[in-house]
């Protein structure tokens, strides 16, 4: 793994950043709603992009569409829409 250093002191792993930086807040007295925001919604990110379709192929389920899939207007403003017509539409 990544390996992280916060000002030349203290050596981590980079997945434990969030948790050092909400240590750190709270080390120096800030608030840390914005600190444990951004860790709830990056495992809640990581769950649905990564955890849930791999659980979902082992288990057998079936999904129509990914649960985080970019929408269409986004692909057709950045012109990547033709990408995904060749590659079977939107959403797999």
């Amino acid at each position: 793994m990544p390996s992280c250093s916060l000002l030349g002191l203290l050596a981590f792993s980079a997945p434990y950043l969030p948790w050092v930086l909400l240590g750190f807040s709270l080390l120096l007295g800030h608030d840390v709603q914005a600190d444990m925001l951004g860790i709830v919604v990056g495992h809640l990110y990581y769950f649905l992009e990564d955890v849930l379709p791999a659980v979902s192929v082992v288990r057998g389920w079936r999904w129509v569409r990914r649960p985080l899939r970019t929408p269409y207007l986004l692909h057709w403003l950045f012109g990547t829409h033709r990408l995904l017509d060749r590659q079977g539409g939107v959403g797999r």
